[in-house]
């Protein structure tokens, strides 16, 4: 039943091993999240367009959107957009500026910048015309959140 109701509440983007529970069960504790994001505004019907990698250009679908979006620079070295989901959540995209690469914006940013870009993002920081280009994309990510949730249970039962 679980199973059930996991996959059809995520279209099948929750996959639970099958398990067997006592019909004395009243909870069941699953080791997952599931985050389906859908943008606030939505992209231009994707087109063939260049996305440049370290590697040269490759050929790829891209969307695009041209909108006021919290903006922001890093220095001298790279700018910030933030993409807000329904949810509240955010997408924040950092591109560097021209002659930097990825490797060097990684380098130079730490936590405080980090930081200081999800509380721009949050506030009323400023708000740009930013024309967005982006290669079409699906993110998927597995995580197993057993241990940690055995450390919270432990800190809440020892109380």
């Amino acid at each position: 039943t679980i199973t059930r109701w996991a996959q059809s509440m995520t279209k099948g983007g929750l996959k639970i091993n099958q398990l067997n529970f006592s019909p004395t069960t009243k909870i069941a504790l699953t080791s997952a999240i599931y985050f389906k994001g859908k943008w606030i505004y939505t992209f231009q019907k994707a087109q063939p367009g260049y996305f440049r990698t370290p590697n040269g250009d490759v050929r790829v679908p891209m969307m695009n959107m041209k909108r006021k979006f919290k903006w922001g620079k890093l220095e001298n070295y790279a700018e910030w957009a933030a993409m807000p989901y329904e949810s509240e959540d955010s997408l924040i995209i950092v591109l560097p500026n021209e002659g930097q690469s990825i490797d060097d914006v990684i380098s130079k940013m730490d936590g405080s910048t980090l930081s200081g870009i999800i509380s721009s993002s949050d506030s009323d920081s400023y708000n740009a015309d930013v024309n967005i280009t982006l290669p079409k994309f699906k993110m998927e990510s597995t995580t197993n959140l057993v241990e940690p949730l055995q450390r919270v249970s432990l800190k809440i039962f020892s109380q």
